[in-house]
């Protein structure tokens, strides 16, 4: 993971504990409440189904990273925080909802999902041929 604390004038690479090694395997997504608190997610996308090393987290603003609590993790092609939240939701094998910094999830929808985006506490997601799911963090 590349890190850069001035903007991005000058840049450091900062190891993760992410699974990695083979080209189907990886960090897919990151995304980051504010400056210091972020989340990544991957996995290894021609294996989703296996568990490892798929989810992390910072809140040093991605100087350093820590494998999340959660267990059984999956592939995870996309992950966000909800907007106006501190939830976080992460799509791809497996579709599910954290509201403790990923020590644990709620599983929303059966649906394989590639992409997701929230507004308003409203998160939408898209998947293979067209499929489209909506949640309403409650």
């Amino acid at each position: 993971m590349f890190h850069s604390s001035d903007g991005g004038i000058n840049w450091s690479v900062t190891e993760t504990p992410m699974v990695h090694g083979v080209a189907s395997q990886g960090i897919f997504s990151v995304a980051f409440k504010d400056v210091r608190h972020g989340v990544i997610a991957g996995g290894d996308y021609s294996h989703p189904e296996q568990a490892g090393a798929n989810l992390a987290l910072t809140d040093d603003g991605g100087r350093t990273w820590r494998l999340a609590a959660v267990q059984q993790q999956k592939y995870f092609s996309a992950i966000g925080y909800v907007a106006g939240t501190d939830a976080i939701v992460a799509v791809g094998a497996a579709s599910a909802l954290s509201v403790n910094d990923l020590r644990s999830w709620k599983f929303l929808v059966p649906l394989s999902l590639n992409a997701l985006d929230s507004h308003q506490g409203l998160v939408y997601a898209v998947g293979p041929n067209g499929s489209v799911a909506e949640y309403q963090l409650k």
